[in-house]
């Protein structure tokens, strides 16, 4: 290995470390930011700082905010990592493209696969048993 390629793959290891920390960093601001204000609420409901009748309106805003955590994750690291990007991209732009080549066969004239061919024999059968 020469010098520069040890050079060039030391910095590309701490862009990499650099990227990881800030996703970690911006995971864990948006873990806080829709968790806290639930904790805040039940704690507050609890010690009795929060009316048990007013109590509706805060705690059903905070749980809705604190299950946008989930949504959180993902619009970060859509954002934030291109190998995710790239994967999402690859897993439904290949279920896609499968599907379409699946209606193109059947509709061209082509042998349909076999593993086709049974689920349309069910479905013709079920749809000709009521007619």
């Amino acid at each position: 290995m020469t010098k520069s390629s040890k050079i060039q793959s030391t910095s590309t290891d701490k862009n990499q470390e650099v990227m990881a920390f800030a996703t970690m960093a911006v995971m864990q601001l948006g873990f806080t930011i829709t968790l806290v204000p639930m904790v805040v609420v039940v704690v507050s409901s609890y010690t009795g700082s929060l009316n048990p009748s007013n109590i509706a309106i805060p705690y059903v805003v905070c749980f809705y905010l604190s299950m946008s955590n989930s949504l959180v994750n993902v619009l970060v690291y859509s954002v934030m990592d291109k190998r995710f990007r790239k994967a999402v991209m690859e897993l439904f732009c290949s279920h896609c493209t499968n599907n379409l080549s699946v209606k193109r066969e059947s509709t061209s004239g082509h042998k349909t696969p076999k593993s086709i061919e049974p689920s349309r024999k069910a479905n013709f059968n079920k749809s000709s048993s009521h007619v």
